[in-house]
């Protein structure tokens, strides 16, 4: 019996489960990690050679950004030349400034609190997509599909693994530059909504892993709740063969909203 089980589901079943559990266990590996833990020399390399860099320049810029917004200001005919626009030139001088030197110990705070965000809402065990009860249905699904579930279990486990991965690269080109973005909020109101819109980018970048968690945690439980009307007739011997489909179609909408989290966050947070 194990023979011909064997030979119908082929190395399709065992290579896909394998593939999809690796890129499961890699991801909840490092999900509650912070990029300072993830690689200590790439951490080490942004922020003891190209943050200083940048920060630098920020500085630099920061008089820059402030002079042009206060020029705009006070050549604008339409409005009154008051000490109120000076003092408020002032203040998002000053603020921006407090933001640039202060900036490193924020960014790690909010590192933490993503990390720990995340470790709340995390599944408990990694999610299964096939089933472990073999029957004649998935038989013979992976002796006719089974190519296709290997296809799918290595797209949609690797879209997921460079989405997570990925974010970490983002995250150290954003301390990069942060510095840079955070300096035009010493201008006018124009000039500085490239430092709201890197704020936004970084805040979203930092916390979309919860929302990946939350999309795994929920995916997990899905599984068994997704029914493509079932024939009671065959369940007993085709259970398996429909198992295996809500599996798949599952593993896609998982794959599906962990890449299109980015998306979701501006669209519903504004981020």
């Amino acid at each position: 019996m194990d023979f011909i089980r064997d030979l119908l589901m082929g190395p399709a079943y065992a290579i896909s489960n394998a593939i999809w559990n690796l890129c499961m266990a890699l991801i909840t590996g490092v999900m509650t990690t912070t990029p300072e833990e993830f690689s200590r020399e790439a951490w080490d390399y942004v922020t003891e050679v190209l943050f200083p860099w940048s920060q630098a320049i920020a500085i630099a810029l920061l008089n820059l950004f402030f002079m042009i917004g206060y020029i705009k200001q006070v050549s604008n005919l339409k409005e009154d030349v008051t000490i109120q626009t000076f003092i408020k030139s002032g203040f998002r001088l000053l603020a921006a400034n407090g933001l640039i030197q202060g900036m490193l110990p924020m960014i790690q705070i909010f590192f933490r609190m993503a990390s720990l965000l995340t470790g709340q809402v995390m599944m408990d065990s990694v999610p299964v997509f096939a089933p472990e009860e073999l029957d004649g249905g998935l038989l013979l699904f992976f002796f006719i599909f089974g190519i296709l579930y290997f296809i799918v279990a290595l797209i949609c486990g690797g879209v997921i693994l460079m989405v997570v991965y990925g974010r970490y690269l983002n995250l150290y080109m954003l301390i990069v530059l942060a510095p840079i973005g955070v300096s035009t909020l010493a201008g006018d109101e124009a000039i500085s909504r490239s430092g709201i819109a890197m704020i936004k980018t970084f805040l979203s970048n930092t916390f979309e892993i919860v929302v990946i968690a939350i999309i795994l945690g929920i995916a997990g439980r899905m599984i068994p709740s997704i029914n493509f009307g079932r024939i009671e007739a065959l369940e007993g011997l085709a259970g398996g063969f429909t198992s295996v489909i809500q599996s798949m179609f599952t593993m896609v909408l998982t794959a599906g909203a962990v890449k299109a989290v980015d998306i979701k966050m501006k669209r519903s947070l504004a981020l």
